[in-house]
């Protein structure tokens, strides 16, 4: 079973909160004044009060721990995603500020914002490169899972778009269908890089059909390895 994602876990911490919240448990605790008193131990700094804020998420309850105290706080991001918990520590030391879904978007758009002028519309800037990151990893990482298929066959991707991603997305605009989210960015021959001429946007089932095909391959080991008996041949002459 593969790892679970961390939009996954907080996913499953809301569900599991909402659990609590509809079985009426005592563990959820709503009151203000209880929130500051709800520890054995003496706090060292105050604990956070209902309404105070972190970055985007806001106190909005706490949970008890299982042997009593503050387990954990009860939080809620500003774009209206449900509640969940955070460690109390992790929220005082301003390493909770915003859900996962919050965060996941601010590091996209931090990461493609500068290429802004050359495609303005987000989602198309977004989804593009994208596509052109994973493409540079099949051709330039040899520890991607499918190198083999790609760098390891001579597979690159046009140097110039490597370093300039801007470059890239202005050459795109110029193809047909560039602009539409459910086609997949093609090789037109599957034996070239991806480069200036030999890409283009199709549908997924065209995609498919535009692969290699084994019995083209195993006709062209053949022509080599007829090739090299006649090199042998005349070479022994």
């Amino acid at each position: 079973m593969p790892p679970r994602t961390s939009l996954q876990r907080v996913e499953e911490n809301a569900l599991a909160l909402r659990a609590l919240i509809d079985a009426g448990s005592p563990s959820v605790v709503r009151d203000r004044v209880e929130g500051s008193t709800i520890s054995g131990a003496r706090q060292r700094y105050p604990l956070p009060s209902i309404g105070h804020r972190s970055g985007k998420l806001v106190v909005t309850g706490y949970l008890k721990g299982s042997r009593g105290g503050v387990g954990a706080l009860i939080v809620q991001c500003d774009c209206g995603r449900p509640e969940y918990t955070v460690s109390k520590d992790n929220f005082k030391n301003f390493r909770s500020t915003r859900c996962n879904v919050c965060a996941k978007s601010a590091a996209s758009t931090k990461r493609f914002w500068r290429y802004s002028e050359a495609m303005p519309d987000d989602e198309h800037r977004t989804r593009l490169l994208n596509r052109l990151s994973s493409a540079i990893s099949r051709c330039h990482n040899e520890t991607c899972r499918v190198w083999k298929h790609y760098g390891a066959r001579g597979i690159t991707v046009f140097e110039e778009w490597r370093d300039d991603r801007a470059a890239f997305l202005r050459y795109v605009q110029t193809l047909s269908d560039w602009d539409r989210p459910d086609y997949e960015m093609d090789r037109i021959d599957v034996d070239k890089g991806y480069e200036p001429g030999n890409i283009r946007f199709v549908s997924r089932s065209e995609n498919a059909r535009n692969k290699r095909r084994v019995a083209d391959l195993e006709a062209r080991i053949r022509e080599l390895e007829s090739r090299l008996r006649s090199s042998e041949r005349r070479s022994a002459t």
